[in-house]
């Protein structure tokens, strides 16, 4: 199982809440955030928030990681 904080930023990372299911609360999460230079969200590190960082997110939808 992978981790929910690691240096891969895979999609997981946006689990700010610790409850190690990605749901639909970090997509809205993140949604919100769409189109910022959010460096939490920017899950691939380009400098803005956009669709490859949602498209991390969906990779991950409702599955487990480790804390």
């Amino acid at each position: 199982m992978p981790s929910c904080r690691d240096a891969l930023s895979d999609g997981f990372d946006t689990n700010l809440d610790k409850n190690r299911v990605v749901n639909i609360v970090h997509l809205a999460d993140l949604t919100a955030v769409v189109v910022t230079n959010d460096p939490i969200a920017d899950l691939d590190a380009d400098g803005v928030v956009n669709f490859a960082d949602l498209a991390k997110t969906k990779s991950v939808f409702f599955k487990s990681c480790t804390p």
